[in-house]
């Protein structure tokens, strides 16, 4: 329910959210040209296509911890 998906007319009427589109004059449009928007979709598939950034290993080894932890508990 989060999702904000934006549609035409047309979309709308494939999908069953409209019966028709008001003050059509000539006959409906092909179905085939209709459109669909969802935020979120648009927004996950630029984030996959952004280059992998890889972080730095900063701080303590974890080995020294280890060591640090033995002193403690003895």
């Amino acid at each position: 329910m989060d999702a904000e998906t934006w549609m035409n007319a047309i979309k709308a009427i494939e999908l069953g959210f409209a019966d028709k589109i008001m003050f059509m004059e000539s006959e409906p449009p092909d179905l085939s040209d209709s459109l669909i928007f969802s935020r979120m979709a648009v927004t996950n598939s630029l984030i996959s296509k952004l280059p992998k950034h890889q972080q730095q290993k900063t701080g303590t080894p974890i080995e020294s911890l280890y060591k640090r932890l033995s002193l403690i508990s003895h």
